[in-house]
């Protein structure tokens, strides 16, 4: 059975990991993602992340059903549905960008990936352009990749600001001012740095390290109650 495989429907998804039976290996499935389907989120490129038999960026699934408005999108992105944390793109491992929500028409396409054969690492990169359009973003891709010998993985994030370009800058990077990159954990979690978080449960610990741009920084916040931690 192959470690990873590409999922080709109307919601694409893409599954890796570094073995089939150690109960410790490290598993990454992420979903380019149609955010117009049934029961979908606000959630391009959406990813959970498992490693050490434990999973450390997690989805929050489903709420209760019946909740008022739980189903209702005859209003696009002003839908009751996405008042809710777990369906908005706050609730999601996505990047935001200006506190607005990935756009309810949105849809991911996978540009490339290494998923056969692979001796050292596997990696997606997907196109999530039509989920940032309300965030003036003219392009929008994420990367993962998953290397197979430590676990570790490389999530990468590349855009294009819509005043960048009337710039005529080239670096898909630019917009760095009101990007946030966010990832739901159960984790405790401790930061070390404006570049550096250290992450546990129970026993186990992982070190989530930001390689760029370099002022960013991490916030740990709390889902409930919305303090910073």
């Amino acid at each position: 059975m192959p470690l990873a495989r590409k999922f080709d429907s109307s919601a694409p998804f893409v599954s890796m990991r570094s073995s089939w039976i150690d109960p410790l290996a490290a598993f990454v499935g992420v979903m380019a993602g149609c955010n117009a389907s049934h029961h979908s989120h606000l959630g391009l490129g959406n990813f959970v992340y498992d490693w050490g038999g434990v999973r450390w960026a997690s989805l929050l699934g489903p709420d209760n059903y019946d909740l008022p408005g739980y189903f209702d999108v005859e209003q696009g992105n002003e839908s009751p549905r996405w008042r809710y944390y777990r369906n908005n793109s706050q609730g999601q491992n996505v990047m935001m960008f200006a506190g607005l929500d990935q756009d309810y028409q949105g849809r991911g396409v996978v540009l490339e990936s290494q998923l056969a054969n692979a001796k050292n690492a596997n990696f997606v990169i997907m196109d999530l352009s039509s989920g940032y359009r309300s965030s003036h973003l003219l392009e929008m891709q994420r990367g993962l990749c998953l290397f197979k010998k430590s676990g570790a993985l490389l999530v990468q994030d590349e855009y294009l600001e819509e005043e960048a370009m009337n710039h005529r800058s080239k670096d898909l990077s630019s917009a760095q001012s009101n990007g946030a990159w966010q990832v739901n954990t159960p984790a405790h979690i401790e930061i070390l740095g404006r570049g550096q978080a250290f992450l546990s449960i129970g026993d186990k610990k992982l070190t989530v390290s930001l390689l760029s741009p370099a002022d960013a920084y991490f916030l740990g916040t709390d889902c409930d109650t919305g303090a910073a931690k």
